[in-house]
This record gives C-alpha cells, sequence and structure tokens, in this order.
C-alpha cells in the first residue's frame, strides 16, 4: 500500500519503482545538488524563463536541462524523452517538497550530511591548480637535491602579541649582527641568549643533510634559497624565528629503508635465559666453533693416546711403536686446532692420513 500522494502529483508506472527505493534525505541531498548546478549556470548573466511551476514553487529552464543533461549523459534529446523525463522530474520535486513539509530537512543528521555535499561540490573551485603545478614541480626540482645547514631558533608563540613578535625579532636580528660581524656560527647558537633548540648545545645548530618536504616550507624555502656559506635573514615559522646558515649542497642519495630484530641480554640474566639465546644466536663466529671443537677432540685423542701408550709398554715394542705414533698424531690435530688460518684444510689432511686411519680404528 502505498502512501498517500500530495496535490500535483503526477504519477508514471517507472517513477514509482525507482523513487520508492528513495529516503526523503537522500531526495533533499539530490535537490541540493540541483539546485547547485542550476546557480552555477544562473552565473551566466542570461535571462533564464521559468518552464513550470510545482507547487507553487517555479523551475526554470536552467534548472531542467541541467538535471536532466546529468542524469542522461549519453542519451539524444527527443521530444519522447522530454516528456518521459518530464513526468519524472515533477514527482522528483513534489517529493522534495513532501520532505520539506515534513522537516526532514532541519534534522541534525541531515544537515551534517548535507553540509558534506556542499564542501565536496566547492572544493574544486576552491583549489588553485596552476599554484598546486608549480608547487609540485618546486618540491620535485628540490627533492634532487640535499642541503646541509644549521640554524638558530628564538621561538614565538603563533598567538603571540606584536610587542612579544617584535621583541624576539630584535633579539634574532642582533644575533645575526654578530655572526656577520666575524663571530662563529656555533658559538653564538651555543651562548647565552643563543638558540633555544635543545639540540643547539650538542650540535651547534647543525641540522644534517636534508632536502625537500623534510622541513616547514618556509624554513625549507630559507634552505634552498640562500648561496652556499652565507647567513639568511630571519624566517618565521610555527616554531618562532629561524636563522640558516647553508653549509653543503650535493645530489640527493636518496633513502634507504632498513628493519632489524634484536635480543638484549645482560650479565644479570638467568643462565637458563642466557643458555636460550645463544642456542638462538650463538656468539661465536663459525672459525672459532670449528677450532674449538678440533681442540677438545684433540685432547681426547692425547689422553687416549698417553693410555694406550702406557699399556703398550707392559705388552710389546710394536704396540708401543703404534701408540707413539697415534700420540703424535693427536698433537699434530691439536696445534692445527689452534691456528686461527687453514683449520679445517689441516683437520681434513690429518683425518684421511692412512697412519691416522689406523690408530683411529684400533681405539675407537
Amino acid at each position: 500500500m502505498l502512501p498517500p500522494k500530495p496535490n500535483g502529483y503526477i504519477w508514471h508506472p517507472f517513477n514509482d519503482l525507482i523513487l520508492r527505493r528513495m529516503t526523503p534525505k537522500k531526495l533533499l541531498a539530490a535537490a541540493f545538488c540541483g539546485l547547485c548546478i542550476t546557480y552555477a549556470n544562473a552565473q551566466n548573466g542570461s535571462t533564464d524563463p521559468v518552464l513550470m511551476t510545482v507547487d507553487r514553487q517555479p523551475v526554470t529552464r536552467a534548472e531542467f536541462e541541467a538535471i536532466y543533461k546529468k542524469n542522461n549523459k549519453e542519451a539524444s534529446v527527443t521530444k519522447e524523452a522530454l516528456d518521459e523525463y518530464l513526468e519524472l522530474f515533477i514527482n522528483y520535486k513534489l517529493k522534495v517538497r513532501e520532505a520539506e513539509t515534513l522537516g526532514m530537512d532541519t534534522i541534525g543528521k541531515f544537515r551534517n550530511e548535507l553540509d558534506g555535499y556542499r564542501k565536496q561540490l566547492a572544493r574544486p573551485y576552491l583549489i588553485d591548480r596552476e599554484l598546486n603545478d608549480a608547487l609540485m614541480r618546486e618540491a620535485y626540482d628540490r627533492s634532487t637535491q640535499e642541503v646541509r645547514a644549521s640554524h638558530i631558533l628564538l621561538q614565538v608563540p603563533p598567538d603571540a602579541s606584536p610587542e612579544d613578535t617584535m621583541a624576539v625579532w630584535k633579539r634574532i636580528t642582533a644575533l645575526r649582527d654578530r655572526i656577520m660581524n666575524g663571530e662563529d656560527f656555533a658559538t653564538v647558537a651555543k651562548g647565552v641568549g643563543g638558540s633555544e633548540d635543545p639540540s643547539a648545545q650538542k650540535n651547534g645548530g647543525d641540522l644534517g643533510w636534508f632536502s625537500a618536504l623534510q622541513m616547514v616550507y618556509p624554513f625549507e624555502n630559507a634552505a634552498y634559497n640562500t648561496p652556499e656559506g652565507t647567513v639568511s635573514q630571519p624566517v618565521r615559522t610555527r616554531f618562532g624565528y629561524h636563522m640558516v646558515k647553508v653549509t653543503g649542497r650535493r645530489p640527493a642519495r636518496g633513502q634507504m629503508k632498513v628493519a632489524h630484530i634484536m635480543l638484549r641480554s645482560t650479565d644479570q640474566d638467568s643462565p637458563e635465559k642466557q643458555a636460550e639465546r645463544r642456542a638462538a644466536h650463538p656468539r661465536d663466529p663459525p672459525p672459532a666453533r670449528i677450532e674449538r671443537h678440533h681442540l677438545q677432540r684433540g685432547r681426547a685423542q692425547v689422553q687416549r693416546g698417553r693410555e694406550q701408550q702406557h699399556q703398550g709398554r707392559r705388552t710389546g715394542a710394536v704396540r708401543h711403536r703404534q701408540d707413539d705414533r697415534g700420540v703424535r698424531g693427536c698433537r699434530l690435530r691439536v696445534e692445527a686446532a689452534r691456528s686461527n688460518e687453514r683449520t679445517d684444510q689441516v683437520a681434513l689432511r690429518l683425518a684421511h692420513h692412512p697412519l691416522h686411519r689406523s690408530h683411529s680404528a684400533s681405539y675407537l
């Protein structure tokens, strides 16, 4: 069951199918967009005739034409198409009037939504495209070069009074006069009454290398427009007054993005935690681990050789000679393991030596 239609409603079968799905808020928003388009077209200065009156509200030719073209961009203009759209347009205007009668245009949620539409429609007319293009070109050109500069900052609140602003201006002008008369920039920055940047006490105001879009725009302008080795005039930013000295220029080296994982461990950690950390990230480099492994293995071989040598003295001269050779081979292995160079090569040669193989086979 459809709600009763207001006076002047013209029925169309396709119109009800479309408009029943549109809430009063959407209708009011659409009406506002249409009025904005009509207002823009009315700025041409020509007299706009009234085509019709819907619920005692006049509809001009420019308004109807603008909304028609907005909704029929690709369609050809014919008498049949205009007649059909005229019925849709009248019903649309009636529904807007009904929403206004019900007070839908005074609801806070709708007014906020309408304000958003207004700002969205106005944004393209408030942007200076030529200025934007010039700023983008400037930023690109500056990004190809890096500047190194030092600065002296005297802080000024953004809402400072003219008297306070003038007092700070006189102070930074006096500091600049001292530098122009031969005093060192870093000394003035660190001295009493110098820079109010906390880092100036450590770096003398040196900011290092930077490029475009890394500083506030007035400061960036001063850095790029001041010749190398000279000091700029005082520059005002939201932080206060700056005095910039350019100390170097070079082609931009780009940026690198890195990441790392760190596991912190101290001597106060528990033995279990230290063992866990060493297992996950061994501290010794591979050559040191190899050397320690061969050293421990060589010591075990020496001990075994000594025991077999003692036993060989009782069992016979032949066994004694084999044990003596085994001891000498193990000592060679230990000496090789203690060397920081060619550790793996010496160990490999000993492992394939016939004497070493025969000794290891007889006692292991």
